[in-house]
């Protein structure tokens, strides 16, 4: 330490003394003094921490410590958000005061402004809208609903309007596959209008293509044609041959046994006529042996009166039966039957002949109570002995209440191959992650940051949430900042992507709107900036759905 007046030899600096000191005593001749060999002899310092006897460099080191922890080291403070608010490094206590007031203050305006302002004004219309909910003011008359029902009795006036709609509207009864097969029965009317439409287009195809249709063999017929005409040809031949038909007229009929239709047209009524005579013709047909009776017209002028049959032979004479038109020698009919094995006749009635079956075990069917009790024996009858069953059905009950087996078809998401019924599930696609995507400056943005953000996909659904920095060139201008996506997709419309981003200043700018750009596949920001640019951070959080090309 250097004297201040070195020109004076009445001056001298004198140094204390203490144990260990590395300092000796000198004049003012220029020699400078360690500040080591300068001690403070006053009492204790509590809020330096400097005690009697240190020396002043010690001192210098205490004072210098307690500068320091009143300063601060700012670089090691977690200060979150406050430095993007204040757009600056934060590095003296007058950055770190300023910052923190600013942003208070900003909040207490943003705070009583909400109050005073817009709670208010949002109070008032939720009041609105709520009375609106109470009493809708809605009239429908088929639902029966008036302008006076609260909304609880509008509701339940239209869940049972509904009911009663779903009710009439219910293909769950349609039997769709009476006479094709069906393997997803329809379960809504669309669906049902889908499946005939199917299945016209269909018929359509076979009626123009030929496809199943049968052919016709014409070859050599009345109509004429080939051995493989179609059902359009064979009808065009059938057309062309009925047009060379003579005209059909009953006045120019006559009969002395039928009687014939007054219509001159009346073709059905001719035949029938005919028909229910050669009925009764062939129902009152006498059978007769020539030996046993004799035949004779009963009016030989009129064919139509009939015959006569007699007797051949005395009246008191038996007549016998024969077993075929080639025996010759008839006899009664117990005669005429053989019984054997387990049969037997009985004609102990005069009146009657009865077939008796003995009791017995007849393999896949059991005899008991004197033939009068017919069983199919367990396990008797086999799946060959069933009716024929379809491909690809199951054999069980739907229908309500007990009844006979129904065919039962596979639904979706099962399959029967070699006797197997397999059932398959589609597991979704499920990831998740982190990345930081790139962002385009689009329109009214001088520039932006991107921090890192987090995606999840279930399926073909992805949902990103996260953060990013943006400055507006200008004010009340349309402001757009493009994003790029963690999982691409091949956007068609704007609504393939959506969702919503927030500052937390509360004006104009405070919400964006996020959408689809079609034409470069990202996720686009936008919002009509404030009155006034700013650069702010955007909370944000947007789902989209996954389109491959």
């Amino acid at each position: 330490m250097a004297c201040t007046d070195c020109n004076s030899s009445n001056i001298s600096l004198t140094g204390s003394w203490f144990p260990g000191s590395p300092c000796i005593n000198s004049d003012c001749g220029g020699n400078e003094i360690s500040s080591l060999c300068v001690i403070y002899n006053g009492p204790n310092l509590e809020c330096s921490g400097i005690e009697t006897l240190d020396s002043l460099e010690i001192a210098l080191q205490k004072i210098d410590e307690q500068i320091c922890a009143i300063i601060g080291d700012y670089s090691t403070y977690n200060m979150h958000c406050l430095p993007d608010w204040w757009e600056a490094a934060i590095t003296t206590q007058e950055d770190f005061v300023d910052a923190i007031t600013d942003y208070v203050c900003t909040l207490n305006d943003t705070m009583e402004t909400f109050i005073d302002t817009t709670y208010v004004a949002d109070q008032a219309s939720l009041d609105n809208r709520l009375s609106a909910l109470e009493i809708p003011g809605i009239t429908c008359a088929s639902a029966s609903v008036v302008n006076t029902d609260t909304l609880n009795q509008v509701l339940t006036k239209y869940c049972t309007k509904f009911a009663s709609l779903t009710t009439a509207i219910s293909i769950s009864s349609v039997v769709w596959n009476n006479c094709i097969t069906v393997v997803s029965t329809p379960t809504t009317i669309a669906g049902g209008f889908q499946l005939l439409a199917d299945q016209i287009c269909i018929l359509y195809d076979l009626v123009n293509e030929g496809g199943i249709l049968p052919t016709f063999d014409n070859y050599g017929t009345c109509i004429g044609g080939t051995s493989d005409d179609t059902l359009v040809e064979t009808i065009d031949l059938i057309k062309t041959r009925l047009c060379l038909t003579p005209t059909f007229d009953n006045d120019n009929l006559s009969s002395s046994c039928f009687s014939v239709p007054s219509d001159s047209t009346d073709l059905e009524t001719l035949i029938q006529t005919m028909l229910d005579g050669l009925d009764n013709l062939q129902q009152n047909y006498v059978t007769f042996d020539g030996s046993d009776f004799t035949v004779a017209p009963t009016d030989v002028g009129d064919p139509c009166a009939g015959i006569t049959v007699s007797l051949a032979t005395p009246i008191n004479q038996d007549r016998f039966v024969a077993s075929n038109a080639s025996d010759t020698d008839p006899g009664t009919l117990v005669s005429k039957v053989i019984s054997g094995g387990s049969i037997a006749f009985d004609d102990s009635s005069n009146e009657f002949l009865s077939l008796d079956i003995a009791d017995a075990n007849y393999g896949d069917v059991t005899v008991a109570s004197t033939g009068s009790t017919w069983t199919i024996n367990n396990d008797a009858v086999t799946f060959a002995k069933m009716q024929n069953v379809n491909t690809g059905i199951l054999l069980g009950r739907s229908t309500a209440s007990s009844g006979n087996v129904e065919e039962n078809s596979i639904g979706a998401g099962l399959s029967l191959a070699g006797n197997v019924l397999s059932c398959t599930l589609t597991v979704p696609t499920l990831t998740s992650g982190t990345y930081t995507p790139t962002l385009t400056n689009f329109a009214n943005v001088t520039s932006s940051t991107a921090y890192t953000c987090q995606y999840m996909q279930v399926g073909s659904t992805v949902t990103v949430s996260g953060r990013v920095s943006i400055t507006m060139t200008t004010g009340s201008s349309v402001t757009q900042l493009q994003m790029s996506l963690p999982i691409a997709s091949n956007f068609s419309q704007e609504g393939q992507c959506g969702g919503t981003a927030a500052n937390n200043k509360g004006d104009t700018g405070g919400t964006m709107a996020i959408r689809a750009d079609v034409s470069t596949n990202i996720a686009e920001f936008y919002v009509v900036a404030p009155s006034s640019a700013f650069t702010d951070i955007y909370w944000f959080s947007f789902t989209y759905t996954v389109i491959t090309p």
